[in-house]
């Protein structure tokens, strides 16, 4: 901070500083701490100007501007720092009563001043050019004194014994190379087998995840359309028809196969009821069309994080009433982080929280899979709950089989008990729709769902089936995409652990506590 600017925030109180930055579209809290921060500033400064050399040469020669221009242009100050200590160049007249004569001795002494300081430091240089020359005439009498000694030494040695002592210092030399190619070929095959054995398992890997794909695909159901039933004629007078709800009317047919299956399958093997299972059907469907993903941090855009976490009741920020932690005091901030990449979005919204303590967990535990479970908080604890290690290998949660079995897991935290899967509203807040007109889709999903299920001609296998699948889905094997559930499994005694309240985040940010 310049010595002018200093000066006019000391001029001023701060409630006006704050005022200006208010006025100027700060934030409030953001305007009283930059404020604040340059009270403290100028004073410092202010501290600095009283001993600048540049104030202690015009006070001694009675406020002369032209002590201080002189010495500040001898010294290499910057013109803004004269011209504050000189005074307005445009003024024509003193700033103090000093006489030519003091003037001109003023100038003399600094002129003095200025000669002894170059004659100083040409004198240093010189120093140091010869102590460098010395010390490399002396390096070079030592090095000439050495090969004397050498040459004497060998000289005075036997012709046998000369030859031997080379003999035997070629022999060293020799072995030092063998050795050290000795160690490059080792070190250089160590290194072609670690590549070896990441070739293989990466083709390992590429091979299950083929695999994976595979069984999916063969575990497509055969869907058999409903057999159309002609009404038999009667002499009865015809009833009139029944109307049907107008937001039923409106839904088109569900298909259930592919990886519609394996989650339907997952939920027939928790004990679901079918109301269940289309109240949850409907939320997978709408996150994540049933095709397991991450969340895609990177297209975040400032004005959506903002809106989700900036303050409440601020222009853009989240609503008055909103409950989500503040994480930006204002736009910039959040135009910043954009700036930076998905992993400094997902550190700054998920970071500290949900179980993420280190540096890039709010990016490693983004949101995955059907039902996009976020935090290594939740990793963990579906992952204990359905046997897989989603901590150290968070990906696996995009995996169809295993994203399937994630999503009654996750159900079985978040909600209290099993009845509430059949309430439509409970099963959305615990997803945590992120609009009115979402909640309202997935409830229109919900019924064509609940009909498709009820039904019966799509899911055609028997109980003994729906046996065999719970095995299965115990034993961590494939669940079969076509199953019948016939409503009479209970669902196991859950885990009490309420969703919190009033946290409205976005689509896929889905978090237990």
């Amino acid at each position: 901070m310049d010595y002018q600017k200093a000066k006019e925030i000391r001029g001023k109180s701060l409630s006006s500083l704050i005022t200006d930055k208010i006025v100027g579209g700060e934030g409030v809290m953001s305007s009283i701490r930059q404020s604040m921060s340059e009270r403290s500033k100028a004073r410092a400064t202010g501290i600095k100007e009283k001993f600048d050399p540049l104030n202690i040469v015009k006070a001694l020669t009675g406020g002369s501007r032209v002590a201080p221009a002189i010495l500040g242009r001898l010294t290499g100050r910057s013109p803004e720092a004269i011209r504050y200590f000189a005074g307005d160049p445009k003024k024509k007249q003193m700033s103090s009563g000093i006489s030519s004569e003091d003037l001109q001795g003023a100038t003399e002494t600094l002129g003095s001043i200025y000669a002894l300081m170059v004659k100083i430091e040409e004198e240093k240089k010189q120093d140091e050019k010869n102590n460098a020359r010395k010390q490399k005439t002396e390096q070079k009498e030592e090095d000439d004194r050495n090969k004397v000694l050498i040459k004497a030494l060998t000289a005075r040695m036997k012709p046998k014994k000369r030859a031997k002592e080379e003999k035997k210092q070629e022999q060293e030399q020799k072995n030092t190379e063998q050795k050290q190619e000795q160690t490059q070929k080792k070190t250089e095959k160590k290194q072609e087998g670690q590549e070896k054995k990441k070739e293989k398992e990466v083709k390992k890997e590429q091979e299950v995840k083929k695999e994976t794909i595979k069984k999916a695909e063969e575990k497509k159901p055969e869907i058999v359309p409903p057999k159309e039933v002609k009404p038999k004629p009667t002499a009865k007078p015809e009833a009139p028809p029944a109307v049907k709800p107008p937001t039923a009317a409106k839904i088109p047919p569900v298909v259930v196969s592919g990886t519609k299956g394996l989650v339907l399958g997952a939920l027939v093997a928790a004990g679901y009821s079918k109301q269940a299972q289309a109240n949850v059907m409907a939320n997978v469907d709408k996150e994540s069309n049933f095709k397991p993903r991450s969340e895609e941090l990177g297209k975040y855009s400032a004005k959506t994080l903002f809106k989700l976490y900036g303050p409440p009741g601020v222009p853009d920020g989240q609503p008055a009433d909103g409950k989500n932690k503040v994480r930006f005091q204002s736009m910039s901030e959040a135009q910043a982080v954009v700036s930076k990449g998905p992993e400094a979005v997902g550190d700054v919204i998920y970071g500290g929280r949900m179980g993420n303590d280190k540096p890039g967990d709010g990016f490693k535990y983004r949101g995955r899979g059907f039902i996009q479970i976020t935090g290594k908080e939740n990793y963990d604890k579906v992952g204990k709950l359905i046997g897989v290690d989603l901590v150290n290998n968070p990906d696996l949660a995009n995996d169809p089989e295993v994203a399937a079995k994630i999503v009654p897991a996750f159900f079985k935290l978040r909600l209290k008990k099993p009845e509430d899967l059949e309430n439509i509203d409970a099963v959305n807040k615990a997803v945590g729709s992120a609009s009115v007109q979402s909640r309202e889709d997935r409830k229109k999903l919900a019924v064509a769902y609940a009909a498709e299920l009820n039904t019966g001609n799509q899911l055609s296998a028997s109980s003994t089936e729906n046996r065999e699948l719970k095995k299965n889905m115990t034993d961590s094997a494939p669940a079969p995409v076509i199953v019948n559930n016939n409503n009479t499994t209970q669902t196991k005694k859950q885990t009490p652990m309420p969703p919190p309240a009033g946290d409205d985040r976005s689509a896929y940010a889905k978090k237990v506590n």
